[in-house]
This record gives C-alpha cells, sequence and structure tokens, in this order.
C-alpha cells in the first residue's frame, strides 16, 4: 500500500492529516526551511542544521540562491522557487542540478490564488517547471503548506492537481516524498557523522 507524504504541514494537524490518508511519518518528520540573502549565509545554515533535521528547505525566489540551493547535495528541497518573481524561478540549467543533486523541487497550493488571472499564470509557471523536471529528470513535490485543517487535502485531491497539468500526481505526493525521506532516516541511523562534512563551494 503506497503511503503519502506532506512535509509542510503544521505538526499540530496530524491527527486531521491521518484521516485524510497522510503518513504519519511525514507529518513527524523534523523540518527546517532555510531563509538567506546570499550564498555565504545560507551554507552557514546548512552546515548549522543539516545534522539536526529529517527534511532541509530552502525558501526560494532569488534565482542565484535557487541555483546554489539545486547544487548542494546536503539539501533536499527548494520551495517555492518562483516566489516574489516574474519568472517561474527555474531554467533548465536548474532543472539539470535538480536532477545531479537530488534536490525536489516544491510546488505549494498556498502559492496559488484565488483571483483567476494570477491563478492561471501560477499554474503556467507549474506547467513549465514541471516539463523542465520531466526532461531532466528532476525530483518534484507538492504540499498544502497547511495551518489550519480546512487548508487541507486529501492525497489523491493534491496528485489530481499536478495530474491536471500533464504530469505524473502519484509522483509527487508518494513516490518522490517518500525517497526523500526514507534516504535521510536511512543516512541519519547508519552515520554519526551524516553532517560531518561541511558545504564548502
Amino acid at each position: 500500500m503506497p503511503q503519502f507524504h506532506d512535509f509542510f504541514i503544521n505538526p499540530g494537524l496530524e491527527e486531521e492529516a491521518e484521516e485524510l490518508g497522510w503518513s504519519n511519518g511525514s507529518i513527524s518528520a523534523s523540518v527546517k526551511i532555510l531563509e538567506a540573502n546570499d550564498w555565504g549565509e545560507l551554507k552557514q545554515k546548512i552546515n548549522e542544521n543539516r545534522e539536526n533535521y529529517d527534511i532541509l528547505a530552502f525558501q526560494g525566489g532569488n534565482h542565484e540562491l535557487n541555483r546554489k540551493a539545486f547544487s548542494t547535495p546536503k539539501m533536499d528541497v527548494v520551495l517555492h522557487p518562483g516566489k516574489g518573481r516574474k519568472d517561474s524561478g527555474m531554467n533548465h540549467v536548474d532543472a539539470e542540478k535538480s536532477a545531479e543533486n537530488d534536490v525536489a523541487v516544491c510546488f505549494s497550493l498556498r502559492e496559488v490564488p484565488g483571483d483567476s488571472k494570477r491563478q492561471s499564470q501560477v499554474l503556467g509557471d507549474w506547467r513549465r517547471n514541471l516539463k523542465l523536471c520531466e526532461k531532466y529528470n528532476a525530483p518534484y513535490i507538492l504540499t498544502t503548506e497547511a495551518e489550519s485543517s480546512h487548508q487541507l487535502r486529501a492525497p489523491r485531491d493534491m496528485a489530481a492537481v499536478i495530474s491536471s497539468l500533464g504530469y505524473d500526481g502519484r509522483k509527487a505526493v508518494s513516490e518522490v516524498p517518500g525517497k526523500i525521506l526514507e534516504k535521510n532516516l536511512e543516512a541519519r541511523r547508519k552515520s554519526s557523522d551524516y553532517a560531518g562534512h561541511e558545504v564548502v563551494d
């Protein structure tokens, strides 16, 4: 039976999320979202936090830092790559780096506004980024970033969002996040110096 994972659900919503079909393992995973103004700051935060969290994500938007995050194997997720931008926040080089370093692109329902014109623009950016991900075999996931129970969605409904854009919804809510979680938990179990190597680029 497949498991479904959303790393960015508010920890206070475990019970409701499980009732909808989300795996407790992802809801209870320790997650750190990093914000930074330059690569030096981001690099320091990666080194400081990697050993303490199951999932390490970068709050995207700055294209240079998006690229750095996609280029860093110790990062797991780039959240909102197009945040505050007039473009989608990614190009083919970013997709290649994402694939090479196994850093997932994260699409969030919080990015999708109620306004139909803006919604169309956001989903157009998603479609462009999904096309890049598929072309270069870059991993991608989807989240609600739910902060309250009314923002929660069932896994099948989440998968349908990606499927409606012509891509693999099951991959976004089950396969890829499951692999990220399994990889990191296994690494932490096997190696006491899992985060002992600093990012030095």
